[in-house]
């Protein structure tokens, strides 16, 4: 009989700058591993990470460019190794489109192959595939792994009727806040959650799914009392 059992969780913290995201991640980490659990992390944003250094008990490892998808499933598995119940990894963003990460192999493989349009969609298929490959490994890690990640306010163009000019016309509208990583890592997590730096520390669900609804309650902080529940629910017990 199928029995959920010390089921490891992913959650997605993605977040503009002062939205609390790496705050966030640390109360959260806490909570899953409890007060004397090992807590890791992995930090892309040279040692950002250790300003909240008197307020959390973590240890951090200090992940330098190139930001491939390999590093960072090294470095995630390495603390896996190393006895860490929850990893953070800040930011991972970085491995999308940081120093080295997925654009610019993306961009090294399309220079090579002359470079033309021709080419541009053939570029992908290594830095995809790498990405891929650092997911597959993800799903596989027995840690707890929390991702902090960078996003941006993005814009889409709109061709409308203009009853004025009697034509059509292109207006620039807002098209929200997105995360900066490829765009179906939010929805591998188990949990995912967008911030905004007018509410630091609280989540808008991106995947909140039902049995996990009760953990996140709305309008409620990202923290130690989220992390505990969500660890309560992944070790076998019913949702509250």
């Amino acid at each position: 009989k199928a029995i959920r059992e010390q089921t490891s969780v992913l959650l997605a913290l993605a977040g503009s700058s002062g939205s609390g995201k790496t705050f966030s991640a640390l109360r959260v980490a806490r909570g899953l591993v409890g007060p004397t659990g090992k807590v890791a992390l992995i930090d892309t944003e040279a040692g950002r990470a250790l300003h909240y250094a008197d307020r959390f008990d973590f240890d951090h490892g200090d992940l330098k460019p190139p930001f491939s998808p390999e590093a960072y499933a090294t470095a995630i598995m390495a603390a896996e190794g190393a006895g860490y119940r929850a990893i953070v990894v800040d930011s991972a963003s970085h491995e999308w489109a940081g120093d080295g990460g997925c654009q610019d192999m993306h961009d090294e493989a399309h220079e090579k192959m002359g470079g033309g349009d021709n080419t541009n969609a053939a570029a992908w298929r290594g830095p995809k595939l790498a990405h891929k490959r650092m997911v597959s490994r993800l799903l596989q890690c027995r840690a707890h792994l929390i991702f902090c990640l960078r996003a941006e306010e993005k814009i889409k163009f709109v061709k409308e009727y203009d009853e004025q000019k009697k034509r059509e016309v292109t207006k620039i509208v807002p098209a929200g806040w997105m995360p900066i990583c490829e765009k179906n890592l939010m929805y591998e997590m188990t949990v995912s959650f967008m911030l905004h730096d007018d509410r630091p520390g609280v989540g808008i669900p991106m995947k909140l799914q039902e049995q996990h609804k009760p953990c996140f309650p709305m309008g409620a902080l990202l923290d130690e009392k989220a992390g505990e529940l969500l660890a309560a629910w992944a070790s076998g017990e019913k949702s509250p």
